[in-house]
């Protein structure tokens, strides 16, 4: 999980090579980075999801959203608010 997390953030910072990219997880939590790549597992844990408003994200891309009915993934859906969710199926 962690190396498709580093791999998402190289390809991210091919397209917008100044942005100020985030990890969180795997032991770091850049919580205030303006994107942040996370997985699901890790930020559905309620000592993590607790740490971001509502509203922290303007957008938010989760892959492979044909888990959505999980429980994980069920939390972080419905914790968030963003202005835009992108689901996407692989």
């Amino acid at each position: 999980r962690e190396e498709i997390l580093n791999q998402a953030i190289r390809t991210f910072r091919r397209i917008r090579p100044d942005a100020d990219l985030g990890l969180y997880g795997g032991g770091q939590h850049d919580r205030d980075a303006d994107v942040l790549f996370a997985s699901v597992q890790t930020l559905s844990r309620a000592n993590h999801l607790g740490q971001f408003d509502r509203a922290r994200f303007d957008y938010i891309v989760v892959d492979e959203f044909h888990h959505a009915a999980a429980a994980s993934y069920r939390r972080l859906i419905d914790h968030f608010a963003p202005e835009f969710l992108l689901g996407l199926c692989t």
